[in-house]
């Protein structure tokens, strides 16, 4: 597979709890990088959210993240795509920001 680059602003969100370092992208960037349709490697999970369960594919191991900053760049960390058809932003879940290094001052 042809390797791909995105360049895109992502929410962080702790309440996105998983086991795994994963990153929530949208169906249009899922398009973008070649991970929709989905591989063969990909599988079904239900995920609960605020308007109740659905369903999603979760690509193991398919990106590799690098946050960006003015002043600096994180170490890249691979991680899960969840391909969401709902959602229109990427979303960054707990482990992966931990894996980041990101640290939320102020969450308001």
């Amino acid at each position: 597979m042809k390797e791909r680059e995105v360049i895109t602003t992502a929410l962080v969100n702790t309440g996105f709890e998983t086991e795994r370092p994963q990153v929530l992208v949208p169906l249009n960037l899922a398009r973008a990088l070649s991970l929709w349709p989905p591989p063969d490697n990909a599988y079904l999970i239900e995920l609960g959210t605020a308007g109740g369960p659905i369903r999603e594919y979760v690509v193991p191991n398919s990106v590799q993240i690098t946050v960006i900053t003015d002043d600096r760049e994180t170490r890249d960390i691979v991680c899960d795509a969840v391909i969401s058809h709902i959602e229109e932003e990427v979303i960054i879940n707990d482990k992966l920001s931990e894996e980041l290094g990101i640290v939320i001052l102020a969450a308001g």
